[in-house]
């Protein structure tokens, strides 16, 4: 039997009457504050809820388990006794005293299911199966529910992550993520919904015609509010979303008809609000207030606030672009209407504010640039009206029913952006300014109509005829960067100007100056009046926005542990600032979790960091409790600790907790008296927390210690760098000026041919952007393919073949002869069998009137490669290549064989590398190594068959050569045949054994010429040079082994190396390359001195070790 209980509902009956009896809307933001806090508190929500009495599934079709529900008898209320929300809402609902009232709470993982399909209905909407209790809570045993939802459901809580009884056992779920579509769809009686702060959609349909639905939350991830989602909820009194961090659109009819809404808030990250979504909210707001639209709004839509009443003021936010058709319309107590100024232009759509016939003032001139027709039509007691230039269209009847004498002075005036179409167009618009002027003054009635361009300006009336103006009067008004004016003559006529206002006693007559905007300050039009004795003050406007920097970067990027540096210089100013990049991190994408943490335990990562190989075995510090909804809360300050009493939402388990003083939160040190070699100073700081003031001494100044500085902004070919010292007392740092070097930083990018253009290689300096281009391929030409009929053939006119380009897209036609009546003679007039590559096909031929078609195709089958055949053997120090053969076709591919490394020591003798050589070094002598590995490697040749002259200075070119050989000697370089260039040196001409080597150097950037027209080939190499060239050559083809740099200052010469090699020479010197020369038992570097042919075979042997 069904059991007799005192019927709860929570806001029912104050949907049903209470809120216009009892609660006015002046009371819905004290509604809805003791709501939202009554909310906060889960376990008190949840008992409302008593037996359960039914479960089931709700997830999304193929994946039901994935959400459930459960429904609960709601007879619990002993809640109400503390809680002042409930206080005010619960009532006792006497008029269905057999009624016993129910609860669904639902939890699970992901989205609910959607409604959707015509006749299907939520599981607690139809018929329900529930369990019946007696008075002591025992089981009587099951009994059918006829429309549960709609007549018995009262109450609907949506959880996020818990932990429930569910299959009997323990599960934890991590939140249900939406409201589907149709849920609740004419759930008459549901009264209080609570929405999980993870919900992101409410759906389509979601609570339609929930009549009684009079308090919901507003979730604070929210993206969307689906159309028709609150239509018709009758008794809905407030909507607070302004926490809403994600709501990004409500749609159409999304809150039609909530007659009793009294408070909306709309947070500041909504964009669109869909078609009539307001419209009819009749009470919405409070009469004598601003309705607030939020900032980033961007789209109101048809009818969107129709028929709203209660809102004395609108302003338009500066994002908006377009008020729909209707969408004010009606709002009978708007008197004053404004647009927040803004880049945008706005257009006002029809009938967007008519009949709102309150409206005193509007203000045009901010970014209003169309007004659709019968926009204002009806405002009865429209007295000003404000416009600017921006303004290009006003349609026809946009101001019907306006002050008639207004009206007629916004079409005369404004007649250069009246819509040509106009069917109510006036004969005397044609005219010039003055005769417009004219009729303008004998509108009888005219009130004011002012025309703003910074400053604004207005014309005025009120007279009949011109005669009641008053003798010498101006009449003035803006149109674009002009001003104009008329003055009314004492014979009645009136004299038209175009050279400015009225400046008392006489027509301005302006000398403009036109100031142009710079990076950071905006340029203007200053006008100043020429006319003698003329004390009116100068006019600043059409006003240009400041350049803004054009910023030229330079990276330095982060590592795991080491934060970048970004440096900017504005290349149109000279403007600097840098910014920092944090470091990464390390990668902990390979690392296990051996546990997590949770709230009280730590976790722990064990394993490589991705990024930079570190090992990683860390400990994981514990979550701590999330204190949100602590019901004991004492906040620590900077010296007292906090308490914090309550259940943690992550954990479930209750915590009481003493938390630690926060410590001060100091400022910068203010120095108040700087110390000097004599005396101390004196400097405090203050906590930004508490206030509190320490002070203390500062030492003495004495003279520096500086360290030998470091390079903290490297030089470029246009940026000047920077070495920084520090002094090794006291870490005061100063800097020093490195010059910039002049050597662009080529990044080279292939662009590719097309089907009409040819392919070049576009090389950018990675720095100040300098570009040099170079042409690589012709154009492609382009790839048909066998047509489509676009427009078929008839019996008497001809059809259409469109043919594409499978490369590009572009498309040719031909003409397909006209049918007649004739019918095909199909003939089989080719065979094309598939291939490798192409598909296969049979091409039949109409006898008569020519048209093709292809039948039977068969796609292509691939290529059948053999073994493969090694026509290049590898050796010790270069690669080999194999060749594949396609079986079928004959075609070819190839892929290189590694090369099968070098002997570990020399084998001695006959076998050495070097042995024909004469002048080859002993075996034991230090030079032998490294010339017997780059003479056995190809990198070194000897001067004539039995030469090799290891004491011979190295030249320029020889060693230019020699890194040409290292990298394969190739013939194209950056896209280019070196065969095919002219070196842009002087004394390096075609034809010579190093030709293409210094082509290579140059094109890659690693050498530059001694002077715009020369490179010296046989210059000899200094060691600071050999160290320079190397470290270029690194950066190009090995830029992860530019590091490992050390310290010069052990050497007495390091001060003679150059600015341009210090880096270079500090990277040879940590890598191992070059090493002091002994000289009185000290080494030196001797960074000017020359380079042999065995001192640069020995340090390139060095170099390849190194960098293998």
């Amino acid at each position: 039997m069904k059991k007799r209980v005192l019927s709860l509902l929570l806001c029912f009956v104050l949907a049903a009457g209470l809120l216009s009896v009892c609660a006015p809307p002046a009371q819905a933001g004290t509604i809805a504050g003791a709501f939202e806090d009554f909310i906060k508190q889960p376990d008190q929500i949840k008992k409302l809820f008593g037996n359960e009495v039914a479960h089931g599934d709700c997830g999304p079709a193929g994946n039901e388990a994935s959400v459930h529900y459960k429904i609960y008898e709601v007879t619990n209320p002993t809640v109400v006794q503390d809680n002042p929300f409930l206080q005010q809402v619960w009532q006792i609902h006497d008029y269905r005293e057999d009624a016993q009232y129910y609860g669904v709470y639902i939890f699970g993982d992901g989205p609910m299911a959607d409604y959707a399909v015509k006749g299907q209905k939520a599981p607690w909407m139809g018929n329900v199966e529930v369990t019946e209790y007696n008075d002591k809570g025992q089981k009587l045993g099951a009994t059918v529910v006829e429309n549960l939802g709609e007549e018995y459901l009262a109450l609907a809580y949506i959880a996020g992550a818990t932990t429930e009884e569910w299959d009997g056992k323990k599960q934890s779920f991590t939140g249900v993520t939406n409201v589907g579509d149709r849920a609740f769809k004419d759930c008459q009686y549901l009264t209080c919904m609570f929405l999980d702060d993870g919900i992101a959609t409410i759906g389509d349909h979601a609570f339609y015609a929930d009549e009684y639905l009079s308090a919901i939350n507003m979730p604070r991830k929210l993206e969307l509010i689906d159309q028709y989602a609150f239509y018709g909820c009758d008794t809905l009194t407030f909507v607070r979303a302004g926490a809403c961090s994600r709501l990004k659109r409500i749609e159409d009819h999304a809150f039609y008809s909530c007659t009793m809404l009294a408070e909306l808030r709309l947070p500041n990250c909504l964009t669109y609000i869909g078609p009539w979504a307001f419209a009819w909210d009749r009470i919405l707001g409070q009469e004598d207030t601003t309705l607030g639209l939020p900032s980033s709004l961007q789209v109101i839509d048809t009818g969107a606030f129709a028929f709203v009443n209660h809102h004395k003021k609108l302003n338009i936010p500066s994002q908006v672009t377009s008020i729909g058709d209707y969408a004010f319309m009606c709002d009978y107590y708007m008197e004053e209407l404004t647009f927040s100024p803004g880049d945008k232009k706005l257009t006002i759509g029809k009938a967007a504010f008519a009949g709102d016939n309150h409206m005193k003032s509007v203000d045009l001139s901010n970014r209003v640039a169309q007004i659709d027709r019968c926009a204002f039509a009806g405002c009865e007691l429209l007295e000003e009206a404000y416009f600017g230039d921006k303004i290009d269209t006003i349609q026809a009847r946009a101001f019907t029913s306006v002050d008639a004498a207004l009206q007629r002075a916004i079409e005369l005036v404004l007649k250069s952006v009246i819509a040509p179409d106009d069917p109510d167009g006036n004969e005397e618009i044609a005219g010039d300014i003055s005769s417009g002027l004219t009729q303008i003054a004998k509108v009888t009635q005219l009130k004011r109509a002012v025309f703003k361009n910074n400053p604004a300006k207005s014309i005025y009336g009120a007279a009949d005829s011109n005669r009641s103006f008053p003798d010498d009067c101006v009449v003035y008004y803006t149109q674009g960067s002009y001003t104009w004016a008329a003055e009314l003559k004492n014979d009645g006529t009136w004299q038209g100007y175009k050279t400015g206002l009225w400046h008392g006693d006489h027509i301005a007559q302006f000398a403009d100056t036109v100031v142009a905007p710079t990076c950071t300050k905006q340029g203007y039009t200053h006008h100043a009046c020429t006319v003698k004795g003329c004390t009116y003050a100068p006019v600043d406007d059409t006003y240009v926005a400041a350049t803004d920097h054009t910023w030229v970067t330079q990276t330095y990027p982060a590592s795991c542990t080491e934060q970048g540096t970004v440096f900017y210089k504005c290349s149109a100013c000279g403007a600097t600032r840098t910014e920092k990049i944090a470091a990464l991190g390390h990668d902990l994408s390979r690392c296990d979790l051996l546990p997590d943490a949770t709230c009280t335990k730590p976790g722990r990562v064990v394993g490589t960091c991705a990024r930079c190989g570190v090992k990683i075995d860390e400990v994981i510090p514990a979550k701590g409790h999330d204190y949100s909804y602590a019901d004991v809360r004492t906040d620590p300050t900077c010296t007292e600790p906090g308490h914090y009493k309550g259940t943690c939402p992550r954990c479930g388990k209750d915590y009481n907790d003493t938390i630690p003083a926060l410590g001060h939160d100091w400022g910068e040190w203010v120095v108040t008296q700087e110390p000097t070699y004599t005396t101390t100073g004196y400097r405090y700081h203050i906590c930004a927390r508490c206030n509190t003031r320490v002070g203390e001494d500062i030492p003495k100044l004495r003279d520096h210690t500086w360290d030998s500085g470091i390079v903290t902004t490297k030089p470029d070919c246009i940026h000047a760098g920077v070495r920084t010292y520090t002094c090794t007392d006291c870490g005061a740092t100063k800097t020093e000026t490195i010059p910039a070097t002049g050597e662009h930083t080529f990044v080279a990018k292939e662009i590719p041919a097309t089907c009409t253009t040819g392919g070049y290689i576009l090389c950018t300096c990675s720095v100040c952007g300098t570009t040099q281009r170079y042409d690589a391929s012709e154009p492609l030409g382009h790839k048909w393919n066998s047509g489509t009929v676009t427009t078929k053939p008839t019996e008497d006119m001809a059809g259409v073949r469109t043919y594409t380009c499978t490369v590009c897209g572009d498309t040719k036609t031909e003409t397909i002869p006209a049918t007649g009546v004739h019918m095909h003679t199909w003939q089989l007039t080719k065979r094309a069998p598939a291939t490798c590559t192409e598909d296969g096909y049979d091409l039949y031929t109409c006898a008569k009137c020519g048209a093709v078609e292809h039948r039977n195709e068969v796609a292509a089958f691939g290529h059948k490669m053999n073994a493969g055949e090694v026509v290049i053997k590898p050796t010790a120090t270069t690669s080999g290549v194999r060749v594949y053969t396609c079986s079928v076709c004959g075609e070819t591919k190839a892929e290189t064989i590694p090369a099968t490394g070098l002997p570990s020591v020399c084998p001695g003798g006959p076998t050495c590398p070097g042995y024909a050589f004469r002048d080859m070094p002993a075996p034991d002598s230090w030079a032998h190594a490294g010339l017997d590995y780059c003479i056995y490697s190809g990198y070194i040749n000897g001067l004539s068959a039995t030469t090799v002259d290891p004491s011979g200075t190295c030249t320029r070119a020889q060693l230019v050569c020699i890194l040409y050989r290292i990298q394969g000697e190739p013939k194209v370089v950056e896209g280019y045949e070196l065969a095919k260039l002219r070196a842009p040196f002087d004394d390096v001409p075609r034809g010579q054994w190093y030709t293409n080597a210094i082509l290579w150097a140059k094109l890659t950037g690693i050498v530059n010429g001694t002077s715009a027209t020369t490179f010296d080939p046989s210059g000899q190499i200094t060691r600071e040079q050999l160290a320079a060239i190397l470290y270029r050559y690194t950066a190009k083809y090995a830029p992860d082994a530019t590091g490992n740099a050390a310290s010069l200052a052990a050497y007495p010469d390091a001060g003679s190396v150059s600015a341009y090699a210090r880096d270079a020479m500090a990277w040879a010197v940590g890598n191992g390359l070059i090493k002091g020369l002994p000289h009185d038992k000290t080494d030196y570097l001797e960074p000017g001195g020359s380079t042999t042919r065995a001192q640069v075979a020995t340090i390139l042997m060095r170099y390849k070790q190194a960098t293998a």
